[in-house]
């Protein structure tokens, strides 16, 4: 029996800025005022008449919402639409969550940890650079580490982990980097190591070792794919019209690279499928052991 596809597409346009999950989408314009959650087909699910802009998290069950000034946090469950607010002296310059806990990086080198009743459970101050500042931040899915590249002159990348009794144990790595922007931090899928944006390419730091790598790569950072059953990672660069690609292990190995020429480039990995987005074209890599 022969398979007929039926393909329907309809014109879409950002307004300003969109927030986009695997279940759903809120499309918003420039100054957010009633906030409209959609499912991966374009179907209305849920309006929020509140201000701010906004961020869901993977599954679509809580938002998040910086107002206007960069200055405050209001985390919204989807469902009950309870929330919980937090005012800041200074400007959030890096956000992260877990299932369980809210990561918030500031200005001013503090780093706050929230569970989702938004009860502080947390936080620290870089009393150590010439310029306190959170830069980039990550958050284990546990919740228990804590990793940011922080402060200038000197720039570091300063590890948080959480041990009994309520103690902290803090450790620090120089970076020779000078950003003066927020820097791409995450956590890999099992929380044993951490990707972060170096000036000479992508790094991976080991959380029991204190041992980093580095993944060479020129131009600015665009993305970061990984498979947790493989142990695959792949990185995606783009300097001016062109767009370079790595699969590498986790450990760092590359594996294999590709340049191509694309205005704008985007990246995401399912398991060992990467999907390619290149000006109005998606493409499909399958990564086969050969």
């Amino acid at each position: 029996m022969p398979l007929r596809i039926s393909v329907r597409s309809r014109p879409f346009r950002i307004l300003f800025d969109a927030t986009l999950t695997d279940s759903g989408y809120i499309n918003f314009p420039r100054i957010p005022e009633n906030l409209v959650l959609r499912d991966d087909r374009g179907n209305f699910l849920r309006s929020f008449r509140l201000t701010g802009y906004p961020i869901l998290d993977s599954q679509s069950e809580r938002l998040f919402l910086l107002n206007s000034e960069s200055t405050g946090l209001m985390v919204v469950n989807v469902e009950s639409e309870e929330s919980w607010t937090v005012e800041f002296p200074t400007l959030i310059t890096s956000l992260c969550f877990s299932d369980d806990f809210i990561l918030v990086g500031l200005l001013n080198g503090m780093i706050k940890v929230f569970d989702n009743s938004g009860e502080l459970m947390r936080d620290n101050w870089d009393s150590v650079s010439r310029v306190p500042i959170t830069l980039g931040c990550a958050i284990s899915p546990n919740g228990r580490d804590v990793v940011a590249v922080s402060g200038i002159d000197p720039q570091k990348l300063l590890l948080l982990r959480a041990l009994d009794a309520g103690k902290m144990e803090t450790s620090v790595m120089p970076l020779t980097s000078d950003y003066r922007r927020e820097v791409f931090t995450r956590f890999s899928e099992s929380g044993k190591l951490v990707y972060f944006e170096t000036e000479k390419g992508l790094g991976i730091f080991e959380i029991s070792s204190r041992e980093s790598r580095v993944i060479p790569a020129a131009g600015s950072f665009v993305g970061l794919g990984e498979s947790q059953h493989s142990g695959l990672v792949s990185v995606l660069y783009t300097g001016g019209e062109t767009a370079e690609l790595k699969v590498c292990t986790n450990q760092g190995q590359i594996l294999y690279s590709k340049s191509f020429s694309c205005d704008f480039a985007h990246l995401r990995q399912i398991d060992d499928h990467l999907l390619l987005g290149c000006n109005e074209i998606l493409l499909r890599v399958d990564v086969v052991e050969e």
